[in-house]
C-alpha cells in the first residue's frame, strides 16, 4: 500500500490562491453582465466592440454633425413625372387601365430644410406640406411624404436598423385633403451610426414612384 504523503501550504500562498480565484471570477461576472445588459447573443465581447462602443459614446458627446451635400434622386418610372428642387416637389401621374379609362394623381409636397447642424441632444422639428392638386381615381395609390434619419448609404433608396423617422404623412383615395405636419424628435445623444456619415432623407411618393433629397452630414469633432 502506497502511502499518502501530507503537503502544508504556507498561510501567505493560500491567501494569494483566494485572491487569483476572486479576480478570476469577478472578471467572468463582469464580463456576463456587459454581455447581458448588451442583448448579445455572443458569450464574449471582443476588444474591438468594447472601443467601438466607448468611441461612440466619445464621438456623441464631443461633436456635431454639418451638412455637406444635398443630393436629388428620382425612381425611373413611366407613369410619374417630377419637378422640384431642394425644398419642394410636384409628381404627376397618369395612367390607363384595361378598359382605357384614364386615372390621375397630382401631388405637391413642401417640407422645411433641415439645419445646416445637428447636435446630438437637441430638439429637431421638421414641417412637412402635401397639397392634393388632383387625385381622380377610385384606385387606392398611397402618395405621401416621410423624413428620416438615417447612416448615410449609396443607394439612398435602403434604409437600416439605425433609421430614425421624423415625419410620416400618407394619403390615400379615402382620405387625400391638404394637410400640413410637425415632426418633433429629440436628436438621441448616443445617435452615432457606424459611419462618420449620415443623411436626412426627404421621400416624396406616388404609389411606387419616390422623389427623394437627400442632406448629407459629416461628423465634425469640437
Amino acid at each position: 500500500m502506497k502511502s499518502l504523503t501530507k503537503i502544508t501550504y504556507p498561510l501567505g500562498s493560500l491567501a494569494a490562491i483566494a485572491v487569483f480565484m476572486t479576480v478570476i471570477s469577478f472578471n467572468t461576472y463582469s464580463q456576463n453582465l456587459i454581455v447581458e445588459n448588451g442583448q448579445n447573443e455572443s458569450t464574449t465581447l471582443s476588444n474591438s466592440d468594447l472601443k467601438s462602443n466607448v468611441s461612440q459614446i466619445e464621438r456623441s458627446s464631443s461633436g456635431f454633425w454639418t451638412l455637406v451635400d444635398t443630393k436629388i434622386e428620382t425612381s425611373n418610372s413611366q407613369v410619374t413625372k417630377w419637378t422640384g428642387n431642394e425644398r419642394n416637389s410636384t409628381g404627376n401621374s397618369i395612367w390607363r387601365d384595361g378598359l382605357n379609362i384614364e386615372h390621375r394623381i397630382i401631388s405637391t409636397f413642401k417640407w422645411d430644410t433641415p439645419p445646416s447642424n445637428l447636435h446630438p441632444g437637441t430638439d429637431l422639428k421638421l414641417v412637412s406640406t402635401y397639397v392634393n392638386e388632383d387625385y381622380s381615381t377610385s384606385e387606392k395609390v398611397k402618395t405621401g411624404i416621410t423624413i428620416k434619419i438615417d447612416k448615410a448609404n449609396e443607394n439612398y433608396f435602403e434604409t437600416s436598423a439605425s433609421v430614425i423617422e421624423v415625419v410620416k404623412l400618407v394619403k390615400d383615395n379615402k382620405q387625400n385633403n391638404s394637410e400640413v405636419k410637425t415632426g418633433f424628435i429629440s436628436f438621441p445623444k448616443d445617435y452615432s451610426p457606424d459611419s462618420d456619415k449620415i443623411q436626412v432623407t426627404v421621400d416624396c411618393f406616388i404609389g411606387n414612384d419616390h422623389y427623394l433629397t437627400v442632406y448629407i452630414y459629416n461628423w465634425v469633432n469640437n
